[in-house]
């Protein structure tokens, strides 16, 4: 007989925003299609394209560490995705929500979304410290192990 743990989730409110890129309205409307279903309210969070001399212009960029760290310059649209994450962890930050759940729009979201939110902040409930970040990602392309 197999046994399975039941869980009491309590669902605090979430913060959810959604990063898209202004010429990107197709994938904004799937993603919240998708947030609909599984009983998410969310916002969008404008994309960040930073121009063509990023490299020199943007404050926050450090060639030398992306060099140090990488091993080569960042390309402009990572610096566009390091830019949009770092202004919805700022808006994040400023509203009062427990969770908060950054999205890209092209996030494929599971059927039990709310639950796997709920069990996170279960979770992190009684850990310390009293904040976390829990990156939740998939990568193609690499090697199975």
């Amino acid at each position: 007989m197999l046994r399975l743990k039941s869980y009491v989730v309590i669902m605090k409110a979430v913060f959810a925003q959604v990063i898209n890129l202004d010429r990107s309205p197709e994938r904004l409307n799937a993603i919240g299609a998708d947030l609909a279903q599984v009983g998410l309210a969310w916002s969008r969070a404008r994309a960040v394209e930073p121009k063509a001399d990023y490299a020199s212009t943007t404050q926050l960029y450090n060639r030398a560490r992306a060099n140090y760290f990488f091993g080569r310059d960042l390309t402009r649209g990572e610096v566009g995705c390091f830019l949009s994450h770092l202004a919805a962890l700022r808006t994040l930050f400023e509203s009062d929500c427990d969770i908060g759940l950054i999205l890209e729009d092209d996030a494929q979201l599971q059927r039990n979304t709310d639950q796997i939110i709920s069990e996170i902040s279960a979770t992190l409930d009684v850990k310390e410290p009293l904040w976390a970040c829990v990156n939740l990602s998939y990568t193609t392309g690499l090697a199975p192990v």
